[in-house]
């Protein structure tokens, strides 16, 4: 995987495009760790945003109970 090299964000919006979650994230091999117990099972988008605002990265994720 390629690191951001800089700072960058993570968002991740439910079905109907409302943020549900929004981190900052730094560094050349960045980690984020998500508790995703406090939202409703459903698909959610993940998105990975440079500090400039470009979308680096797209992907769904499936929550389960």
């Amino acid at each position: 995987t390629q690191g951001l090299g800089e700072a960058g964000s993570v968002e991740v919006r439910d079905v109907l495009g409302r943020e549900v979650h929004r981190a900052t994230v730094t560094g050349d091999r960045a980690q984020l760790v998500w508790d995703c117990r406090g939202v409703p099972a459903g698909t959610y988008t993940v998105a990975l945003y440079s500090t400039s605002g470009a979308q680096l990265a797209v992907q769904r994720a499936l929550i389960r109970p």
